[in-house]
């Protein structure tokens, strides 16, 4: 029997390549059954959701889409849902019901990745395979290396097919999408959830310029949800911000010109695994 092998597809360009390499892969075809995951948190761009569908229909891949479904009772873990391409959600209420249940998240407190994007995944493989021990692939590549050390120590069994076996860089991967009739269409900037904490300031004024209704919904939750019991404030952004203050700092810088360098720092990428670093 075939071992179960989880791909986490996060929608990004490389995690896409990551799959197609495996999917392409005799040798793994023949040790295990690939499942393809998906995590969606309601904060992912449009363009992520109609790139990961163009995958399913341009190679053929059967993606189990799955989102989170908080347990509000104290003590009960959130479990997974499967949703699809027409059903997920579109305006963040994975991660509002989320934060309504664990307040903001933070640089500090990325509860998000472990509820939006780990407990779904594991109670998926719970249902699945009646275990969270397998197998999983994900899609780091050999220029990405600093991001591998908290996901080797975890209990999970992970593979980076882009460092051991398929040995990539970004431009490898930009390369192969360049032959592809179809592409991302995304901005390094608006990938993962468009507004993440983990991107630098000059990613979040252009995604704030680019998408303020993203920032909006960030900014709802910090009124309802931006309080703990104790009466401290969590901010979301780093620096003890929050929404108001980016929209502060933009408007003193003013439009930001579409030269501007984007890639200066700041631990969110493409993609976003949820065993990544």
């Amino acid at each position: 029997m075939k071992k179960p092998l989880l791909i986490s597809f996060s929608g990004g360009r490389t995690s896409a390549y990551m799959t197609h390499k495996l999917m392409s892969d005799d040798e793994i075809l023949r040790e295990f059954q690939p499942h393809i995951v998906f995590a969606n948190t309601g904060l992912e761009h449009p363009k992520t959701l109609n790139f990961i569908n163009q995958c399913e229909k341009h190679f053929g891949w059967d993606v189990v889409w799955l989102e989170a479904v908080v347990q509000p009772e104290k003590g009960k873990g959130t479990q997974h849902k499967i949703v699809n391409y027409s059903s997920a959600s579109r305006c963040g209420e994975p991660f509002f019901d989320v934060v309504a249940k664990y307040t903001m998240p933070n640089v500090k407190f990325r509860h998000c990745t472990r509820e939006l994007k780990q407990a779904p995944i594991f109670s998926y493989c719970r249902e699945r395979f009646g275990a969270v021990n397998i197998d999983v692939a994900i899609g780091i590549r050999t220029d990405e290396t600093r991001r591998v050390s908290q996901a080797r120590n975890n209990k999970q069994r992970v593979m980076y097919p882009l460092i051991d076996r398929y040995p990539t860089d970004k431009q490898d991967v930009l390369d192969f999408w360049a032959d592809m009739p179809f592409d991302l269409g995304l901005p390094e900037y608006l990938g993962n959830c468009v507004p993440c904490f983990q991107k630098s300031d000059k990613k979040l004024l252009k995604a704030l310029q680019d998408c303020p209704d993203y920032f909006d919904l960030i900014e709802q939750m910090e009124q309802e949800f931006g309080i703990k019991s104790d009466g401290q404030i969590v901010h979301f952004f780093r620096g003890n911000r929050d929404v108001a203050h980016l929209r502060a700092l933009f408007d003193e810088i003013g439009s930001l010109p579409k030269s501007l360098n984007l890639f200066d720092g700041g631990a969110c990428g493409e993609s976003c695994e949820f065993l990544g670093a």
